[in-house]
Protein backbone atom coordinates (compact mmCIF):
# COMPACT_ATOMS: atom_id res chain seq x y z
CA UNK A 1 0.00 0.00 0.00
CA UNK A 2 3.01 2.47 0.78
CA UNK A 3 3.75 1.36 -3.13
CA UNK A 4 0.49 2.81 -4.13
CA UNK A 5 0.81 6.05 -2.00
CA UNK A 6 3.90 7.11 -3.10
CA UNK A 7 3.50 6.15 -7.25
CA UNK A 8 0.19 8.52 -5.99
CA UNK A 9 2.80 11.21 -5.14
CA UNK A 10 5.11 10.83 -8.66
CA UNK A 11 2.70 10.76 -10.41
CA UNK A 12 0.73 14.06 -8.83
CA UNK A 13 4.17 16.02 -8.40
CA UNK A 14 5.72 15.17 -12.01
CA UNK A 15 2.31 15.48 -14.45
CA UNK A 16 0.06 17.04 -11.85
CA UNK A 17 -2.35 13.88 -12.64
CA UNK A 18 -4.60 12.02 -10.15
CA UNK A 19 -4.04 8.29 -10.89
CA UNK A 20 -6.54 6.16 -11.51
CA UNK A 21 -7.36 2.62 -10.10
CA UNK A 22 -7.00 0.96 -13.28
CA UNK A 23 -3.48 3.12 -13.11
CA UNK A 24 -2.18 1.90 -9.88
CA UNK A 25 -1.73 -1.84 -11.46
CA UNK A 26 -2.88 -3.26 -8.61
CA UNK A 27 -1.21 -6.65 -7.72
CA UNK A 28 -3.41 -9.99 -6.28
CA UNK A 29 -3.00 -8.45 -2.36
CA UNK A 30 -3.96 -5.01 -3.15
CA UNK A 31 -7.12 -6.13 -5.13
CA UNK A 32 -8.69 -7.36 -1.86
CA UNK A 33 -8.76 -3.61 -0.91
CA UNK A 34 -11.31 -2.95 -3.59
CA UNK A 35 -13.91 -4.70 -1.62
CA UNK A 36 -13.26 -3.46 1.67
CA UNK A 37 -14.26 -0.11 3.42
CA UNK A 38 -11.00 0.46 5.72
CA UNK A 39 -9.60 3.49 7.08
CA UNK A 40 -6.52 4.34 5.34
CA UNK A 41 -3.60 6.10 7.36
CA UNK A 42 -0.70 8.03 5.47
CA UNK A 43 2.49 8.66 6.85
CA UNK A 44 5.59 10.36 5.53
CA UNK A 45 8.64 10.60 7.49
CA UNK A 46 11.84 12.49 6.85
CA UNK A 47 14.55 11.79 8.59
CA UNK A 48 12.79 9.47 10.60
CA UNK A 49 10.29 12.13 11.79
CA UNK A 50 6.84 11.99 10.96
CA UNK A 51 6.20 14.94 8.79
CA UNK A 52 2.64 14.53 7.03
CA UNK A 53 0.11 12.80 8.01
CA UNK A 54 -3.93 12.22 6.51
CA UNK A 55 -6.55 10.18 7.37
CA UNK A 56 -10.39 10.28 8.00
CA UNK A 57 -12.29 8.13 11.01
CA UNK A 58 -14.99 8.20 8.83
CA UNK A 59 -14.03 6.69 5.54
CA UNK A 60 -15.88 8.76 2.55
CA UNK A 61 -15.21 6.93 -0.57
CA UNK A 62 -16.43 3.69 -1.56
CA UNK A 63 -13.32 1.15 -0.98
CA UNK A 64 -10.31 1.39 0.92
CA UNK A 65 -8.03 2.22 -2.60
CA UNK A 66 -9.76 5.33 -3.19
CA UNK A 67 -9.68 6.36 0.17
CA UNK A 68 -6.14 5.99 0.46
CA UNK A 69 -5.61 7.68 -2.61
CA UNK A 70 -7.22 11.01 -1.15
CA UNK A 71 -5.54 10.48 1.76
CA UNK A 72 -2.03 10.54 -0.06
CA UNK A 73 -3.52 13.94 -1.93
CA UNK A 74 -4.49 15.18 1.27
CA UNK A 75 -0.89 15.18 2.67
CA UNK A 76 0.16 17.23 -0.55
CA UNK A 77 -1.60 20.31 0.87
CA UNK A 78 -0.34 20.49 3.93
CA UNK A 79 2.22 23.52 3.60
CA UNK A 80 5.27 21.32 5.20
CA UNK A 81 5.18 19.27 2.72
CA UNK A 82 5.29 22.05 -0.12
CA UNK A 83 8.10 23.41 1.36
CA UNK A 84 10.27 19.73 1.31
CA UNK A 85 9.02 18.63 -1.82
CA UNK A 86 10.05 20.63 -4.91
CA UNK A 87 10.14 17.73 -7.41
CA UNK A 88 10.12 14.24 -7.74
CA UNK A 89 13.56 13.72 -6.83
CA UNK A 90 12.91 14.51 -3.69
CA UNK A 91 10.84 12.11 -2.53
CA UNK A 92 14.00 9.92 -2.75
CA UNK A 93 14.35 11.71 0.80
CA UNK A 94 11.15 10.22 2.43
CA UNK A 95 9.71 7.00 3.86
CA UNK A 96 6.03 6.45 3.88
CA UNK A 97 4.04 4.37 6.22
CA UNK A 98 0.06 3.02 5.33
CA UNK A 99 -1.88 1.32 8.45
CA UNK A 100 -4.83 0.32 7.13
CA UNK A 101 -7.22 -0.13 9.76
CA UNK A 102 -10.31 -2.17 9.56
CA UNK A 103 -13.55 -2.05 11.59
CA UNK A 104 -12.90 -4.84 14.02
CA UNK A 105 -9.02 -3.09 14.39
CA UNK A 106 -10.94 -0.49 16.28
CA UNK A 107 -13.11 -0.28 19.29
CA UNK A 108 -14.65 2.39 21.42
CA UNK A 109 -12.93 1.86 25.33
CA UNK A 110 -14.52 3.27 28.73
CA UNK A 111 -11.00 2.16 30.37
CA UNK A 112 -7.51 3.67 29.71
CA UNK A 113 -6.01 -0.04 30.89
CA UNK A 114 -6.91 -1.34 28.08
CA UNK A 115 -4.23 -0.02 25.87
CA UNK A 116 -1.47 -1.28 25.30
CA UNK A 117 1.21 1.23 24.52
CA UNK A 118 3.65 -0.60 22.86
CA UNK A 119 0.87 -1.76 19.94
CA UNK A 120 -2.26 0.43 20.74
CA UNK A 121 -3.08 3.67 19.10
CA UNK A 122 -4.93 6.13 20.93
CA UNK A 123 -7.67 8.17 19.20
CA UNK A 124 -9.80 10.90 20.91
CA UNK A 125 -12.80 12.86 19.52
CA UNK A 126 -14.12 15.51 21.07
CA UNK A 127 -18.02 14.64 21.02
CA UNK A 128 -19.25 17.67 18.54
CA UNK A 129 -16.95 15.36 16.42
CA UNK A 130 -15.13 18.59 14.78
CA UNK A 131 -11.68 17.64 15.59
CA UNK A 132 -9.71 14.15 16.22
CA UNK A 133 -6.63 13.73 17.52
CA UNK A 134 -4.07 10.73 17.93
CA UNK A 135 -1.23 9.74 19.31
CA UNK A 136 0.78 6.27 17.47
CA UNK A 137 2.21 3.13 19.40
CA UNK A 138 5.17 2.58 20.93
CA UNK A 139 6.78 5.87 21.64
CA UNK A 140 7.70 4.16 24.84
CA UNK A 141 10.57 7.11 24.93
CA UNK A 142 7.53 9.19 26.09
CA UNK A 143 4.75 7.16 27.24
CA UNK A 144 5.04 4.00 29.18
CA UNK A 145 1.74 3.50 30.87
CA UNK A 146 -1.96 3.93 29.12
CA UNK A 147 -2.17 7.46 31.66
CA UNK A 148 0.83 9.17 29.61
CA UNK A 149 -0.34 8.63 26.60
CA UNK A 150 -3.76 10.29 27.64
CA UNK A 151 -1.81 13.37 28.85
CA UNK A 152 0.06 13.53 25.55
CA UNK A 153 -3.16 12.93 23.49
CA UNK A 154 -4.78 15.85 25.59
CA UNK A 155 -2.07 17.78 25.67
CA UNK A 156 -1.97 17.70 21.77
CA UNK A 157 -5.88 18.47 21.36
CA UNK A 158 -5.44 21.31 23.79
CA UNK A 159 -7.29 19.92 26.65
CA UNK A 160 -7.00 20.06 30.31
CA UNK A 161 -6.55 16.51 31.39
CA UNK A 162 -7.36 17.55 34.65
CA UNK A 163 -10.93 19.28 33.64
CA UNK A 164 -11.81 17.02 31.15
CA UNK A 165 -14.79 14.64 31.95
CA UNK A 166 -15.73 11.49 29.96
CA UNK A 167 -18.65 12.94 28.65
CA UNK A 168 -16.75 15.36 26.77
CA UNK A 169 -14.89 12.60 24.39
CA UNK A 170 -14.90 9.46 23.03
CA UNK A 171 -11.61 6.88 23.14
CA UNK A 172 -10.82 4.71 20.60
CA UNK A 173 -8.27 1.83 20.52
CA UNK A 174 -6.43 0.92 17.67
CA UNK A 175 -4.49 -1.62 15.68
CA UNK A 176 -3.61 -1.46 12.23
CA UNK A 177 -2.02 -3.88 9.31
CA UNK A 178 1.06 -1.76 8.44
CA UNK A 179 2.70 -1.10 4.98
CA UNK A 180 5.85 1.02 4.77
CA UNK A 181 9.42 1.07 3.07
Amino acid sequence: MHTIAKRILETYIRDQKILTVPELDLDEEQKKYLETKDISFVTIFKNWKVVWSSWRIHIKRDNTILELIDNTLQTIKDERFSQEIKNVEDLGNITIRVDIISNIQRKVIKNLWQIDVKTDWLILISQDYEKAWIILPNISNIAIAPDDLFYLICKKAWLDQDKIKETDYILYKINSTVYSD
